[in-house]
């Protein structure tokens, strides 16, 4: 037997696990001033996940990481390393899984696995050094009042990294963030959600702040099979999608039922996705204050598109890279996260034309041309490679230096650097007022640049920027000196 008390009259999300079954993830809806019965019976056995958690930089082995382990979004195993770091994950049920390592002091790290059957899979992690951080508050628009105990989540392409419950001053954190592009979202039931983007730099801190208005508009339906002998579908996974960010999430009832709050008014396509069936969508327009109703019927029988990501320079297979499948003229209908070997495999798809997305942080987004699926049960390869991004020095400062010798006078503009993350970089150049008036080598140390005889009446505008190995430019860094 077991008890949980306190919920309110939402849909949520059921996990259970125990020593040698496989975990269990459901969902139910829950009415309000009322106990709701829900059996689990749970299945013995199931896979394994092993691995070790490493210093990208030293080898050393990192203990008391964290690892996470995500059906859909959901933490259904969470673990930490041993003083080998060293981690198992067992009595996993079959499934696509994301897994995710963080440790204090570092970056985390994510990676798709799939476990196909009761065989033992290794996943290893090396993590890097200066992480950077997200905060902010979230209060009430209108009173600006702190919202506490409203949910914070931290995604890279739909993928939920993280998340965070406001404190009583509306006060989140996230921390352990490796450079690149991320959504926050501020939730809270009673709450049209919000997002924001930010970008993430290494050892700084970003600030995202929230002002959630009162009143959201709800969808929800029930998922059936067109086989009527079939009926209802549980587990079924559905999406509310707005201008390609998923904007909430549901899994259907043992009844076959969604529901998707805190929904602001507007168009929405909401997609539906369960095994074994094509994915199917409509789209909705939102109300705030008012239920809306979709429905509906899946076709058993799909496609799959599966490939393989790699780095255009390197050729080598990159992991962790979001993956998404779009209906051509259409928002996305479903993502998926690349192995440790840069493969992927997007199942569910139907007949018509598609386009395949993907993107990773520290490369430039690429997509292949439009392709179509002629055929129920085709499987089609669909391999793209990304170019590493071009990422600008960090931490450009500058100061105006004067030396005087006798009656000369040399006033003198120092620029100072740090590194650019990329790992495509080849050096780096200078330019004043627009002219280029210096380059300087990957591995010059320390990275500083001085302009002598400059004019104390006329400000020069300094703009530094990494090279690629193909001879492109990051965005530049800019200073004023005078």
């Amino acid at each position: 037997m077991y008890t949980i008390d306190g919920l309110g009259p939402y849909l949520y999300s059921v996990n259970v696990a125990a020593d040698t079954f496989e975990a269990f993830l459901s969902s139910k809806q829950l009415v309000a001033d009322a106990t709701t019965t829900f059996d689990v019976a749970l299945t013995s056995g199931g896979g394994t996940i092993t691995g070790k958690v490493t210093d990208a930089d030293t080898g050393a082995v990192i203990s008391d990481a964290s690892i996470q382990l995500q059906l859909d979004n959901v933490t259904v195993q969470s673990i930490q390393t041993d003083q080998n770091g060293e981690y198992t994950l067992s009595h996993l049920a079959i499934e696509q899984y994301v897994l995710i390592a963080s440790a204090e002091d570092y970056q985390l790290s994510f990676v798709k696995v799939v476990v196909p059957d009761a065989t033992p899979i290794t996943e290893n992690f090396a993590l890097n050094n200066d992480p950077g951080t997200v905060s902010g508050t979230v209060t009430v628009a209108g009173s600006g009042l702190p919202l506490s105990g409203a949910t914070l989540q931290i995604k890279q392409g739909n993928i939920t990294l993280g998340s965070d419950l406001t404190d009583n001053n509306g006060v989140y954190n996230f921390t352990g963030l490796a450079p690149g592009a991320y959504t926050i979202f501020a939730l809270d039931h009673s709450y049209q959600t919000a997002h924001l983007d930010v970008e993430v730099e290494e050892l700084k801190s970003t600030t995202a702040n929230f002002s959630l208005v009162f009143g959201a508009g709800v969808v929800e339906g029930t998922v059936t099979d067109e086989n009527t002998a079939v009926g209802l579908i549980q587990g079924a996974h559905v999406k509310a999608i707005r201008n390609n960010t998923v904007f909430g999430t549901s899994i259907t009832t043992e009844d076959g039922e969604y529901s998707i709050p805190g929904l602001a008014a507007g168009g929405y396509t909401i997609t539906v996705g369960a095994d074994d069936y094509r994915f199917a969508y409509n789209d909705v327009t939102i109300v705030n204050d008012q239920v809306t109703t979709q429905d509906f019927t899946l076709v058993a029988g799909s496609s799959t598109v599966d490939g393989t990501i790699t780095d255009t320079i390197t050729g080598l297979p990159i992991a962790g890279a979001i993956v998404n499948a779009a209906e051509q003229g259409s928002s996305f209908i479903e993502y998926t996260v690349t192995e440790s070997d840069g493969t992927y495999s997007l199942r569910g798809l139907f007949v018509g034309t598609f386009i395949i997305d993907a993107d990773k942080a520290l490369y430039i987004e690429n997509d292949t041309p439009a392709f179509a699926i002629t055929s129920i049960g085709q499987t089609l390869t669909k391999n793209l490679s990304l170019y590493p991004e071009n990422i600008p020095p960090v931490n450009l400062t500058g100061s105006v230096i004067i030396n005087s010798l006798l009656l000369q006078e040399d006033r003198i503009h120092r620029l100072e650097w740090g590194s650019t993350p990329s790992a495509e970089a080849v050096g780096y150049r200078v330019y004043r007022n627009g002219v280029l008036v210096a380059e300087l080598a990957l591995n010059t140390s320390p990275l500083v640049y001085e302009d002598h005889n400059t004019s104390a009446s006329v400000p020069d505008i300094y703009e530094v920027t990494s090279v690629n190995t193909n001879g492109s430019e990051a965005s530049a860094g800019t200073i004023i000196l005078q």
